[in-house]
């Protein structure tokens, strides 16, 4: 029984490499490939590797061209009337994306924990945003006004590390 890979299946296997760089290095090919910058050429070769990028980079500059646009479109707002259109079609975008809003359900909010600060304090609550879906959060409320007054809810979210 002979083995697959002999002597001469060896040679001719290494020997096509060496041939190949031999044909590119010759004078039958000399000028018909750039060479790189600084060895007497003009011609600027492009990265190799490239096209490991290339998804990143397109992502990229359609960011950017959606943040120019976004910059030119807040610049040219100089009235009350365009900024309430602008906010009009930020809605109807969000709306579209999303989908309609769900019907509302009551929330059914309950204070866990109360913590008292100086210029605040933080109520600890549970809700349910959806029948049966309890959300913590924490809510943040001013002190001193009597006044419906704006605050703000933090959601609890969970990682590796817990809450």
């Amino acid at each position: 029984m002979s083995s697959p890979l002999n002597r001469r299946s060896f040679v001719q296997g290494i020997a096509a490499p060496f041939a190949l760089t031999y044909a590119f290095e010759s004078s039958l090919l000399k000028g018909a490939w750039p060479t790189p910058q600084g060895a007497g050429s003009k011609v600027s070769l492009a990265p190799l590797h490239r096209f490991d990028r290339m998804t990143q980079e397109w992502l990229v500059d359609q960011i950017r061209d959606k943040e120019l646009e976004k910059k030119n479109k807040w610049e040219a707002i100089k009235t009350t009337e365009q900024a309430r259109a602008y906010v009009d079609s930020c809605r109807d975008r969000a709306k579209i994306i999303f989908g309609p809003e769900p019907e509302r359900n009551p929330l059914n909010a309950k204070v866990m924990k109360t913590v008292e600060r100086d210029q605040y304090r933080i109520e600890n609550i549970v809700f349910e945003s959806r029948p049966g879906f309890w959300v913590t959060a924490n809510l943040y409320l001013p002190r001193g006004y009597s006044e419906k007054r704006p605050g703000v809810i933090g959601t609890c979210g969970h990682s590796l590390n817990g809450k």
